[in-house]
């Protein structure tokens, strides 16, 4: 008799990578595209654009050390869910952000570089988490392997994609493209079925 591998690609890890790769496309969609827009459209100086890109990272590092402590306090699901929501409702705050402070504070609550760094570092824990959770255990190092995997096809694709869309009709439609993309990992994220804790 034949020992039966239980099975990876299972409906709530697949899931789990559609929803970490698309995370990760909208969020590097914006890398290469902001400081031109910066600079080009909204004439902030070089300088300042270093800051404005380094205050996303700050605030991912001001909420990672938190996040597994969250993690384990809270029911996964609900909290990944909410990070991510937050995280994809703020690339609303770029469409209509005309200046530096706006970028970085973002209008209305939206946008706002160090609060979406963070919701994206709470987002990323969480995500991790349910992943290593759903694989099997005799599988979790090739699961997490092609988890893993995601990153690099949104690390490779996204900016390509991004910078295309930029030449043809600006930053708008680069934002709007990745709200869009963020707000589908959102969907594919209700689509995991994760016990309550």
């Amino acid at each position: 008799m034949k020992d039966c591998k239980p099975i990876l690609w299972n409906r709530n890890f697949v899931q789990c990578c559609i929803s970490y790769f698309l995370m990760n496309f909208s969020f590097y969609m914006l890398m290469p595209t902001i400081p031109v827009y910066l600079v080009e459209v909204l004439g902030i100086s070089t300088a300042n654009v270093g800051i404005a890109l380094s205050s996303y990272t700050i605030g991912l590092l001001c909420v990672r050390p938190f996040s597994g402590f969250l993690v384990d306090c809270f029911s996964r699901k609900p909290l990944y869910l909410f990070a991510f929501f937050v995280f994809a409702f703020m690339f609303g705050g770029y469409l209509i952000a005309t200046t530096m402070l706006t970028i970085m504070a973002g209008p209305f609550g939206l946008g706002g570089e160090p609060f979406q760094g963070g919701f994206m570092g709470l987002t990323s824990v969480a995500g991790n988490t349910i992943a290593i959770d759903v694989i099997p255990s005799s599988r979790r190092g090739e699961g997490m392997g092609f988890y893993g995997l995601t990153i690099n096809l949104a690390m490779s694709l996204a900016p390509l994609a991004a910078v295309a869309i930029y030449g043809k009709g600006g930053f708008n439609p680069v934002v709007f493209i990745g709200w869009m993309a963020a707000f589908i990992g959102v969907g594919s994220v209700c689509l995991i079925r994760y016990p309550k804790r």
